[in-house]
């Protein structure tokens, strides 16, 4: 494993943890919450410590890069981020940022559990969300000023977003790779402009018109939508497939694992769904061999499984009923069918059968397996189980694609014409990235409202906010602040989901 590939793990392990450590110190009591951050600190220390694969995946060697290829990639995950909209220097998708927005300035006014009160009730209504994506930018423009909280949260986005383009283009070296890297993962999504015509409703080539619904009972987001509309689930996700996919072949690093199932979930507990199955292939491909790795794991399950615990109570807290149900009982059985068929043959099949083609390992044949099934079932009104748990398999079929297609040593007609045909997919489902940088760059960019806040912006619904009870983890929480308000919270069966 070459010294950029530690370092850049290293920076995997600090940039995920951070927000953990922090949540712990500044939401629970001391009593508390010290104890709980240092088992934190010492559990990702030890995870860590001695995880380096003894070899680098997919091509020996100690993979480097030069000044320029720095700059590519520092460029590309600095446009690529405001792009996004954090920072809101383009226009930002208004559906979801308007709330990611008033939750940053919640976060920067007040250190620590904030809860909000309404005239016409007694109950206090915690809020209670996946927040590791916001406490480091919210404690930053808490330090050195409210009004810097949108750079601080871009910087912490193109942070992100640089750490996993760095990952993602150390695993082979030369221009060829990294230019591979940081064209095809911007761009790499499901072939929805496709899917589209096939069901009748053509969409349009050319637009700012969100692509992703063609098939309406499902959605698998490309990684610009991933980016654009939920960065806060989409980074853990592809931080963790660019260390799977490095590490995929090193024993060692299994002791990590229990790592990963700590520290995902305050990110995206949805995200976190989606890799458990990844994780487990992992662990069985290598714990028969390594019984020393295993107890090293056990360490470090030791150590995480108290602030785990901790962090699971808050997010399951007051957990209100998520509309669920099996996708085929929305349609007849044979629509359902031709619609499942298709969508999973052009978000995903097509591309996984080409790459099956010339590697049939376990990571590659696991993701595709989630993908199948996770249409299957429906979670929250805008399936979000499906959008949020692919995005770690999605990426990992991105990355093999990238290596597919920078493998200049095969050749033979079959090589020349799989490469063709996994150009000319990845070129269709480029389109709903395009469609995504396009809205961004065309429509009008938006100022943030600097005094909202997230009770108002979500009318109080159910997945950003608990009751106050005499529960576990209440009586934990370190002292907070309550917001006196006027509004009436929604139905959580009527919440949408953000």
């Amino acid at each position: 494993m070459s010294r950029i590939q530690r370092v850049l793990t290293t920076l995997v392990a600090l940039y995920l943890a951070t927000p953990v450590v922090l949540f712990l110190l500044t939401w629970l009591q001391p009593a508390w919450g010290l104890p709980l951050g240092a088992l934190t600190v010492l559990g990702s220390w030890l995870a860590w410590r001695n995880a380096s694969p003894d070899h680098v995946f997919g091509q020996p060697g100690e993979p480097g890069f030069t000044h320029l290829q720095w700059l590519a990639i520092v460029l590309v995950a600095l446009i690529w981020s405001a792009l996004g909209g954090a920072g809101h220097l383009f226009y930002a998708n208004y559906f979801d940022w308007h709330v990611r927005d008033a939750l940053l300035m919640d976060l920067a006014r007040h250190l620590g559990p904030i809860g909000f009160k309404l005239s016409s009730q007694n109950a206090v209504w915690l809020l209670r969300c996946p927040l590791g994506y916001f406490l480091v930018p919210a404690l930053a423009a808490k330090l050195w000023g409210e009004q810097l909280g949108q750079l601080f949260l871009l910087a912490w986005t193109f942070l992100g977003v640089f750490l996993f383009l760095s990952l993602a283009a150390s695993l082979r070296s030369g221009w060829r790779h990294v230019t591979l890297t940081l064209l095809i993962l911007p761009l790499f999504g499901g072939m929805d402009w496709l899917g589209g015509w096939i069901l009748a409703h053509p969409l349009p080539l050319f637009s700012t018109v969100h692509l992703q619904w063609w098939a309406g009972l499902f959605q698998y987001s490309s990684a610009s939508t991933q980016l654009f509309w939920v960065p806060n689930h989409a980074l853990p996700g592809w931080l963790l497939a660019a260390c799977l996919y490095l590490h995929w072949h090193n024993p060692k690093a299994i002791r990590t694992i229990p790592w990963w199932i700590a520290v995902m979930p305050l990110w995206s507990p949805l995200t976190t769904i989606g890799v458990i199955p990844l994780l487990a292939v992992w662990f069985f491909k290598h714990v028969r061999h390594n019984q020393a790795t295993l107890f090293a794991g056990a360490g470090v399950a030791l150590c995480l499984l108290p602030p785990a615990i901790l962090c699971a109570a808050y997010l399951t807290m007051d957990s209100a009923g998520v509309p669920s149900n099996w996708t085929m009982q929305a349609l007849p059985f044979a629509q359902w069918l031709r619609l499942y068929g298709a969508f999973i043959s052009l978000e995903f099949g097509i591309l996984w059968v080409l790459l099956l083609r010339t590697r049939r390992e376990a990571l590659l044949l696991t993701s595709g397996i989630i993908l199948l099934v996770l249409p299957l079932y429906r979670l929250g009104l805008a399936n979000d189980l499906a959008m949020r748990a692919s995005i770690a398999p999605l990426i990992i079929l991105a990355l093999y694609a990238v290596e597919r297609l920078g493998n200049s040593t095969a050749n033979g007609v079959a090589h020349k014409k799989g490469h063709h045909l996994l150009i000319a997919v990845l070129c269709l489902g480029a389109i709903t990235g395009l469609h995504e940088i396009a809205r961004a760059l065309v429509l009008p960019r938006w100022n943030s409202p600097p005094y909202a806040n997230t009770f108002v912006e979500t009318s109080g619904v159910a997945h950003y906010f608990a009751r106050i009870d005499n529960g576990f983890l209440s009586t934990k929480l370190a002292p907070g602040t309550i917001i006196q308000l006027q509004i009436q919270p929604v139905n959580a069966a009527k919440a949408a989901a953000h």
